[in-house]
């Protein structure tokens, strides 16, 4: 617990005898600060999943050059598991969590996560809570962000809140992460855990017909 208010925001490091490392997508080891998929290897890690040999050869796969010398390696059995998660190692080797694999938006050459693009958002102002996707719109361009947002209590109408949110994006954060829409709601669904359900908001908005 003692590195939580130096470093927050970290998710630590690997516990003993668990081998923890950001691999990008040729499956080598990912510089300081390189977004790439936290990949993970060591005695604690599974066999797979039970009875499922589609998502166990999805996820549970040879060691990748990354990791061709760890020692947390079984050498009768050598596999890693790809977490699907996506994030960065400092200098120091801690761990940054920044969303899921399916969940990240390429824009622009950059793999960007759905949570720094809300973050920035309830930076702005008349934002509660939000939630930001990755939408194509074509097969050749860039997904184009959809935001979708509660506002906070007695801001102004619709129009005035967008401009507010989006003159805040053009201040305060790269192009590529700015919404390209912004679409307020009273209220936003939650799964059982009582997080926002980004599922079922994503289903109920992609439908819409753009304004």
């Amino acid at each position: 617990p003692a590195p939580l208010s130096r470093k927050p925001g970290s998710i630590g490091r690997a516990i003993p005898f668990a081998d923890v490392r950001v691999v990008d997508e040729n499956g080598h080891e990912c510089a300081p600060g390189e977004v790439g998929e936290i990949t993970h290897a060591g005695p604690l890690v599974a066999q797979g999943y039970w009875a499922d040999e589609v998502r166990t050869s999805e996820r549970f796969q040879p060691p990748p050059p990354a990791f061709q010398s760890s020692e947390a390696i079984d050498q009768e059995a050598p596999r890693v598991v790809r977490s699907g998660d996506y994030g960065y190692a400092d200098e120091e080797g801690d761990l940054f969590f920044l969303g899921r694999r399916d969940d990240m938006i390429k824009i622009s050459g950059y793999r960007t996560s759905p949570t720094e693009i809300e973050e920035v958002a309830l930076a702005s102002g008349p934002v509660h809570e939000c939630v930001a996707f990755g939408l194509k719109v074509d097969m050749v361009g860039d997904p184009q962000i959809l935001l979708v947002a509660v506002a906070k209590p007695d801001e102004r109408a619709d129009e005035d809140k967008t401009e507010a949110v989006l003159s805040h994006f053009h201040r305060s954060a790269p192009l590529y992460l700015k919404p390209h829409r912004v679409l307020w709601r009273d209220e936003l669904p939650r799964n059982p855990n009582g997080k926002l359900d980004r599922s079922a908001i994503k289903q109920s908005v992609t439908s819409e017909p753009e304004a």
